[in-house]
């Protein structure tokens, strides 16, 4: 039998590339082989500037800034957490400066890098300076 030999590496690229997901965990490909290999292939797609670092075991897509030449992700930090909390089962709600800023309460606009959740959230989600702020709400 003469089959092609396909590697871990092009199995994984390939289900990202056709994925609408904007948030890529290795724990969502273990069934391919073992976390350290599909860890390894996720190092792998970072060092070719396909995905970006974005936490612990969190990544996203990434692109190349046209201002720094350097590679960033391709969505923004808010999107990215939101991506994550809706893999890890986590429920967004307004916070409060959205709820008084869509009630017309207040004109403040509400800071992006803040995301209201209904649990206690540890993940850590950044990316250079910029990281996510969780505001537990019941």
């Amino acid at each position: 039998m003469n089959r092609k030999s396909i590697s871990l590496k092009s199995i994984i690229s390939s289900q990202i590339d056709k994925s609408r997901d904007i948030v890529f965990m290795p724990r969502d490909y273990a069934y391919l082989s073992n976390s350290k290999q599909v860890g390894n292939v996720f190092s792998k797609l970072v060092e070719e500037k396909k995905l970006v670092r974005v936490g612990y075991g969190v990544y996203a897509r990434g692109k190349i800034s046209s201002y720094t030449g350097k590679v960033i992700p391709a969505e923004t930090l808010r999107d990215i957490a939101l991506g994550v909390m809706d893999k890890i089962g986590v429920k967004v709600i307004p916070t409060r400066a959205e709820l008084d800023y869509n009630n017309r309460v207040s004109t403040q606009v509400h800071d992006e890098f803040v995301i209201g959740v209904n649990k206690n959230v540890s993940r850590k989600i950044s990316f250079g300076n910029a990281r996510i702020i969780y505001e537990k709400l019941n």
